[in-house]
């Protein structure tokens, strides 16, 4: 339990070289090697959010950064150092398959909506903040075309200037379309994410499992 600095091996695939990926796992303190636990994917916002709430419920949280730390996801290197990652902990610690989560902050949340979209039997719900949809559309992945129906938790601020709120509405509404389960829940600030974040993304996601 508590905190592990984990480094993997990514090999070569797609054209891109094989690279080392180093990354942070949080083990909450409730965590029971003798029962798999929920794995929560943290994007682009550190562990901090989730600590209290892994602490809590025994859950094992993923800090998923960029591969190159500019704070802007791909489709190659990270795809490649988030699968590294996942096999990484799964073969470490007990992990339940069918309950994992991704919640992304700001870049990390547009990259989830594409990503987590179009992965959603490796997923059992999307949580995101300050997040925008349009990346996603851009690329093909849209909420009708998935593999099924995932649950997507959004937090946005009112007063988030970088990501404008009408971006959440606009998610929310093309989601509940597709008839995803989908929560949206706004706050009085601005392009942030904190623990009461991870608390509300949690409260609607973890009841639900991937196939």
């Amino acid at each position: 339990m508590g905190l592990s600095q984990r480094t993997v091996s990514v090999p070569a695939s797609g054209g891109v070289p094989a690279f080392a990926y180093s990354f942070q796992v949080y083990v909450g303190q409730g965590y029971d090697p003798a029962v798999p636990a929920p794995l929560v994917v943290a994007g682009n916002m550190g562990l901090a959010p989730w600590r209290a709430l892994a602490d809590a419920e025994g859950l094992i949280v993923l800090d998923f950064r960029d591969v190159d730390r500019n704070g802007g996801y791909t489709f190659a290197e990270d795809v490649l150092a988030l699968d590294a990652a996942l096999g990484d902990v799964e073969a470490r610690w007990n992990v339940d398959t069918r309950r994992r989560y991704f919640h992304g902050f700001s870049a990390a949340a547009h990259w989830g909506y594409a990503v987590v979209l179009a992965n959603a039997n490796t997923f059992a719900g999307l949580g995101v903040n300050a997040g925008s949809m349009q990346f996603a559309l851009s690329t093909g992945v849209w909420p009708n075309n998935v593999p099924r129906k995932i649950a997507v938790a959004i937090r946005h601020g009112t007063a988030d200037a970088v990501v404008p709120y009408a971006a959440a509405t606009d998610a929310q509404a093309r989601l509940q379309a597709a008839q995803h389960p989908v929560r949206l829940s706004s706050f009085a600030g601005g392009h942030t994410v904190s623990a009461q974040d991870a608390q509300e993304v949690w409260s609607f996601l973890r009841g639900f499992q991937a196939p």
